[in-house]
């Protein structure tokens, strides 16, 4: 089990060094915000749907793009004071875990949508 801990954190840190590994974090952040702003505004009209359904996945779509660039011309993050900090670290975990959440909640209510349905044929 330690060994398994280990190769992640070792993935993780590789991570760090990512653009795209940093502003999916980031959207993650800014979604963990926006649902809390929601929650305690006790409100969700149009607009924030609007938000809620069209930017946030606009917004993972470009991360994908600055990817696949990084991928193409080996971009990464070679300031080292920013990848070995502890704060900076949490915040870019707790950001991931929410995208993910978020995307594996979208990719869900897409499936469910698709089996749901019914045939008209």
């Amino acid at each position: 089990m330690y060994y398994v801990f280990m190769k992640l954190n070792e993935k993780i840190k590789r991570l760090n060094k990512s653009y795209s590994y940093n502003i999916f974090a980031l959207i993650g952040i800014f979604i963990l915000t926006f649902k809390i702003f929601c929650i305690l505004k006790n409100s969700y009209t149009y607009d924030y749907a609007v938000i809620d359904y069209l930017l946030f996945p606009v917004l993972f779509l470009l991360t994908f793009i600055i990817y696949v660039f990084e991928l193409i011309f080996q971009f990464k993050i070679k300031n080292e004071r920013v990848l070995n900090n502890k704060i900076i670290n949490i915040v870019r975990f707790v950001g991931v875990v929410v995208s993910i959440i978020y995307l594996l909640i979208a990719a869900i209510f897409i499936f469910c949508i698709f089996v749901t349905t019914p045939s008209f044929s």
